[in-house]
């Protein structure tokens, strides 16, 4: 009896490294029937897209989309986690909202998963590793002056955004090397619609710069891209200077300290080139009025 029970617990001794080997490779054999597809990164137009296709012969339900920090160790963190319909994205505001909200990993990634029908992963991708800062700028402030020189700054602009056509109104001035030009598109109080383009002084410049001094450069709030705004409305100003970097460009605003001041100076630099045109209007019809009634006069006779 004794030697039936010892020949037993070999035989269990024998056998169970063979289960754990078998067990290891299901588990392997499994990881390795995951399917994998390329995630890419470009940068374009300020913003960084990521585009992936799935393998055609992947029973595809869900797709998520994963920004995951990449730690000095290797480790990973998810940050952010989105379903999407597409398979292009515009990804540099979900980067910006993570940095936002928990401060800027060493590194970042983009991951894709997808989902079969019965909620298991199917196949997955990740992009390249990603560095934030250069995404979204770390510093949330920027004073004109000190981190912008007044002399490297080349442009202003004021927008207004609305469901109205009054609302709609923007001003855009800029120094280039032939002189500094001004645009403007808006309505007046009156609601009445006026467009303007014109050459401006040195000291209209000067006296753009005296309102930029007095407010600074902050880097915008980035909403959660899982929000969708619909219909809203924009009033922000931004300017621009030498050797301005695409994500400084994307995401830093002008904050003015005196916002009713400086819209009404960038009217009333448009608004000067009225009294001209109705100066040479009023001369038109003067001269109109002159020529009809010389004509009556004739007929008469």
């Amino acid at each position: 009896m004794k030697r039936f029970i010892a020949l037993a617990a070999l035989a269990a001794l024998a056998i169970q490294p063979a289960d754990i080997i078998m067990a290891e490779e299901i588990t392997e054999r499994e990881i390795m029937e995951l399917k994998h597809f390329d995630v890419e990164t470009e940068n374009a137009h300020n913003n960084v897209w990521v585009r992936w296709e799935v393998p055609e012969d992947a029973a595809a339900v869900e797709t998520w989309l994963i920004v995951q920090a990449v730690h000095a160790d290797g480790s990973t963190e998810d940050l952010l986690k989105t379903r999407q319909l597409y398979t292009a994205v515009q990804g540099s505001d979900y980067i910006a909202y993570v940095c936002q909200e928990n401060g800027f990993p060493e590194h970042v990634r983009f991951r894709v998963e997808v989902y079969n029908a019965g909620d298991e992963l199917e196949a997955y991708g990740e992009s390249e590793l990603l560095d934030p800062a250069e995404i979204f700028p770390q510093k949330e402030t920027l004073q004109i002056g000190t981190d912008i020189p007044e002399e490297s700054i080349t442009s202003f602009a004021w927008t207004e955004s609305g469901t109205t056509a009054e609302s709609n109104n923007y001003f855009y001035i800029s120094r280039i090397s032939g002189g500094i030009s001004y645009e403007a598109s808006w309505h007046d109080s009156t609601g009445r619609s006026k467009e303007v383009s014109k050459q401006l002084k040195e000291d209209d410049w000067q006296k753009l710069l005296g309102y930029l001094r007095q407010g600074s450069v902050v880097r915008k709030y980035v909403m959660d891209p899982e929000i969708e705004v619909l219909d809203g409305s924009y009033v922000g100003a931004k300017i621009e200077w030498q050797d301005m970097k695409p994500s400084e460009e994307m995401y830093y605003v002008f904050s003015a300290a005196d916002r009713s001041g400086l819209r009404q100076y960038c009217e009333s630099l448009g608004s000067a080139s009225f009294p001209g045109w109705i100066a040479a209007g009023g001369a038109f019809a003067a001269a109109a009025a002159v020529l009809s009634a010389f004509a009556l006069k004739k007929k008469k006779k």
